[in-house]
Parts: C-alpha cells; sequence; structure tokens
C-alpha cells in the first residue's frame, strides 16, 4: 500500500461517490467487502476512499465490487425468512 499513483488520482472518486450517493457508511461498505474475501483494515479502506493512499489492484477491485453490488441489490432488513411464519 502506497501513497496514490500518477494515472489513479481520481479513481477512488469512483467508489466514493455511489456510496455518499446510496447513503452507505464506511462500516456497512467495510464489512460487506470483507465478508467477500477483502483483507484490508477499515482504516486503510477510509483512507484510498478519500485520496490519502493505494490499495493493491485486487483490494480496489473487490472493494468496488462490495460497492456495486450494495448499490445494486440493497439491504434486506425488512424481509424475513419463511421458516417461523405463520401458512
Amino acid at each position: 500500500m502506497t501513497a496514490m499513483t500518477h494515472g489513479r488520482n481520481d479513481e477512488h472518486l469512483l467508489v466514493l461517490v455511489p456510496i455518499a450517493a446510496a447513503g452507505l457508511s464506511l462500516a456497512e461498505v467495510w464489512v460487506h467487502y470483507f465478508a467477500l474475501t477483502g483483507d484490508i483494515g477499515m482504516i486503510e479502506v477510509d483512507a484510498y476512499l478519500h485520496g490519502l493512499m493505494d490499495l493493491p489492484d485486487a483490494d480496489r477491485w473487490l472493494l468496488a465490487y462490495a460497492v456495486d453490488e450494495l448499490v445494486r441489490f440493497p439491504s434486506h432488513d425488512n424481509a424475513s425468512s419463511p421458516f417461523g411464519q405463520d401458512t
């Protein structure tokens, strides 16, 4: 993990903008990224999202994928399992 390299200086915005637009928290994003086998800490992800450091290619891709899933398939907090419901 290094400082942002030339040519990717604004790449983090492609992930940060949808996070903000969807009203997602850093914790929501990081937990989903981590669940998808991400292994970078939340502080490092936050630093990347704010352009303070770079991430390895695989982690940038996985973070973008996690955000895409969260935006395209919102949480099912209100959904309930059919098990335990009276039929």
